[in-house]
């Protein structure tokens, strides 16, 4: 009776997987970027002493993911005077690609260190889909050598601005000045001329006039530029100025700070850029009319296809002008441009604090001709336009204006995906997951060792190995194996069940040769030679003693 209770509990704790869930949580190239304020049981915790796992259900295994703990300051930028325990404001960031099926708490990873403290299991959800769920596990142990998503590669002493970083879907490269001016996917051809910004504007104190990415310099010092580096997000900052003497203007001071916050991820690109010393009142007094941000490829883009939100047929990209639906929302803060063919695809949201005085269009230029714009500035870069995408802002009023009290700032962030011919309804998709982050809900789970030991044999006596195939493709297949191993002086008994307890196959009296491995084939079918019907199956070992038991799936 004792040995029949025992192998009760352990098929109903193997079963037990079957009332949890697997992942189904679709989304991917959007990082999961999630502040801890109400995960108030990770507050205090040692951010160099937690590792994060996923489980695969139907191998009960683990596998340890890249994630990150970011210390954040009351900005929402990274803590200069972080102390490495977790507070209201930090941030998890975690790959949804990397979440993994929910796990029982006799399922751990296999370190004795970790069985000892308490572990978190974030169960994270989809807003837009509740049903869409995955799971991450937070185990106290040394981090291992988990590979990140990034590497970096610095300047040179003397133009330590002219960095590079490559992630696993993209290389993206800074010319002098901390400007970008290089992109490849995995083939190494560079699609980019550059990134590209104008301003310009006129008054009744100051002539026409305009300024360009050619008047910022990026900073020779290489201690104004760090890279934090991160498993899944790392941070950039590089210093530099706008040369305003360039306009040769009265008044106006010789430069303003401008420097760059760059972010990355897996999939994306990120800058933040203030104009520190250009408030609303300077754009007034030097009539800014027209703001430009865009992105420019090379020849390498032809034949890629450019989108954008009332350009929903695709322009092909060959050097030869195009007339495309200017419009853009007005209401929307973020505007998007996309291009996709055989080499990749480029995502481009952009988005300033210019909120007054404005009409936002397109600005999309296809000419190979040599020099010119759309928007009457000067060209700058290789003086040619492929596919040059992006947003113009133009004054209605005398000048463009800020918000009350705001610098002007502009943001744009680049999705470098590298997956070919992608439909333009990737754009949105980014977007409206880039604004429904995922939700979490935490909980705290000690090990539960009653399991391990009913179903785990006396040390050194025997082992019950994994089965294979396991799953067992039972219509396509002749047949799978069991393996065992023992001292050569016992015997053991193998029965495998179904899911109502039903024995449906047994081998008796096995012995194990001289080699302690023992393998026994099996033909898929019951004891009455009826082909098993496709569903879980356990396979028990036992020699009178002790038992093991382990999950079989036939297909």
């Amino acid at each position: 009776m004792e040995s029949y209770i025992r192998f009760f509990i352990s098929f109903v704790l193997l079963l037990s997987p079957l009332f949890s869930q697997t992942k189904t949580i679709d989304r991917q190239f959007v990082p999961m970027i999630h502040q801890i304020l109400n995960e108030t049981q990770l507050y205090g915790l040692n951010v160099e002493e937690w590792s994060a796992f996923r489980y695969h259900r139907d191998a009960d295994t683990w596998s340890a993911i890249p994630f990150q703990f970011d210390q954040m300051d009351d900005r929402g930028e990274p803590d200069e005077e972080a102390d490495g325990l977790l507070d209201a404001t930090d941030e998890l960031v975690v790959m949804p690609e990397d979440l993994g099926d929910q796990a029982e708490t006799w399922a751990w990873i296999d370190d004795a260190e970790s069985k000892v403290h308490h572990r978190f299991e974030l169960e994270m959800a989809d807003p837009l889909n509740p049903d869409k769920k995955g799971w991450l596990y937070l185990f106290r142990r040394a981090p291992g050598n988990v590979p990140g998503y990034m590497t970096y590669i610095p300047g040179p002493t003397t133009t330590p601005a002219a960095d590079t970083i490559s992630t696993h879907s993209f290389k993206l490269g800074h010319d002098a000045n901390g400007w970008i001016d290089y992109m490849s996917f995995h083939q190494g051809l560079n699609l980019f001329d550059r990134f590209k910004l104008r301003l310009a504007g006129n008054s009744f104190l100051v002539p026409a006039y305009e300024i360009n990415e050619d008047f910022v310099k990026g900073t020779s010092d290489p201690t104004q530029v760090t890279f934090t580096k991160g498993p899944v997000r790392s941070f950039h900052e590089t210093a530099a100025v706008i040369l305003i003497e360039k306009l040769n203007l009265p008044l106006l001071p010789d430069e303003a700070k401008f420097d760059y916050k760059f972010d990355y991820t897996p999939y994306t690109f990120h800058i933040y850029a203030k104009a520190e010393d250009l408030d609303s009142g300077l754009l007034v007094l030097f009539g800014v009319k027209t703001v430009r941000q865009s992105l420019d490829f090379n020849s390498n883009a032809k034949q890629m296809l450019f989108y954008s939100d009332d350009n929903r047929n695709g322009i092909v990209i060959d050097g030869i002008s195009d007339s495309p639906t200017l419009d853009f929302s007005e209401s929307s803060e973020r505007n998007w441009v996309m291009a996709t063919g055989d080499q990749g695809t480029v995502i481009v949201f952009f988005a300033v604090s210019l909120r007054r005085n404005l009409k936002k269009v397109l600005y999309y230029r296809d000419n190979s001709d040599g020099g010119g714009s759309n928007d009457g500035t000067q060209d700058t870069g290789d003086m040619r336009s492929f596919g040059d995408m992006g947003l113009l802002i133009q004054a209605t009023g005398d000048a463009l204006l800020p918000p009350e009290d705001e610098k002007l700032w502009v943001d744009y962030k680049g999705y470098f995906i590298d997956q070919p011919n992608m439909d333009a309804s990737i754009a949105e998709q980014l977007s409206l997951w880039e604004d429904n982050q995922l939700s979490i809900s935490l909980s705290t789970q000690t090990y539960d060792a009653s399991f391990v030991a009913e179903n785990q044999s006396s040390p050194g006596e025997f082992h019950l190995l994994a089965a294979y195939p396991n799953p067992y493709p039972n219509s396509k297949a002749s047949g799978l194996n069991f393996r065992i191993s023992g001292r050569i002086t016992e015997t053991y008994d193998l029965e495998v069940y179904n899911i109502l307890g039903q024995r449906v196959a047994v081998f008796s009296q096995l012995t194990t040769p001289n080699s302690g491995i023992l393998e026994i084939h099996w033909d898929g079918k019951d004891l009455s030679g009826e082909t098993l019907t496709p569903g879980i199956y356990l396979y028990r070992l036992t020699n009178g003693l002790y038992a093991e038991t382990k999950k079989l799936v036939i297909q």
